[in-house]
């Protein structure tokens, strides 16, 4: 079953991210609630501060509504969960809600990788500095897929933000090697047929723990 047939269509955050998962890519711990008890509970088995924020379908940019906030307590969970679930009422309220995602909280420099479609070589793995210096840097670049694990090392080089990678100011290195083993999976789990986009930002990179914060998935038709 492919996830058009799974899922009907674009993936939400959670939904995406547990699709990932199983196919060997690390992500967060990543917990759907559907209810404030439900995101108590699975803010214990996050801890604390948690990061909550809405999963819908339809809701791309959380940022941009209010409908993702950090909680340092359990009774800000309770507090963010009804203020990102009010903050979705006022400003999509016909958008379908699946709950309200609950997740830790990482930390590292932010990166951003996944498959985009380009008009002359199809689809394409990016890579390079993610968060919200996407936009800033422009420091990302691409290779046409099918990609192999040489074409992916020189992307990485070809980066400026390669340098975070070095363990600057006395930070942890990272083993190339597993970074590229990671950006492998996201290019393989990005070249499935249904699958137009995919989008990971922010990939976080601390040393050698490197994971997927968040994720959005856009499938064809």
């Amino acid at each position: 079953m492919n996830l058009r047939e799974k899922y009907g269509g674009d993936l939400s955050e959670s939904q995406a991210k547990k699709e990932m998962k199983e196919a060997g890519i690390p992500v967060v711990k990543t917990f759907l609630a559907e209810n404030k008890i439900e995101a108590e509970k699975h803010a214990e088995e996050t801890g604390l501060p948690a990061v909550l924020k809405i999963d819908s379908e339809e809701i791309k940019h959380k940022t941009d509504i209010g409908a993702i906030k950090k909680a340092y307590t359990m009774e800000q969970v309770r507090e963010k969960y009804d203020e990102i679930l009010g903050n979705v009422k006022k400003n999509m309220e016909d958008a379908d809600i699946n709950g309200v995602i609950v997740e830790e909280e990482v930390g590292g420099n932010e990166f951003i990788a996944g498959v985009n479609q380009d008009p002359q070589f199809g689809k394409v793995l990016m890579f390079g500095l993610g968060g919200v210096h996407v936009e800033v840097f422009e420091d990302v670049v691409f290779r046409p897929l099918p990609v192999t694990e040489q074409d992916i090392r020189d992307m990485i080089e070809e980066t400026e933000s390669k340098k975070l990678l070095e363990g600057v100011r006395g930070g942890e290195k990272t083993d190339k090697d597993f970074l590229v083993e990671v950006l492998k999976k996201i290019a393989e789990f990005g070249e499935k047929e249904e699958i137009r986009e995919l989008d990971v930002n922010p990939l976080f990179i601390e040393g050698n723990d490197i994971k997927v914060a968040d994720a959005l998935v856009r499938l064809e038709g």
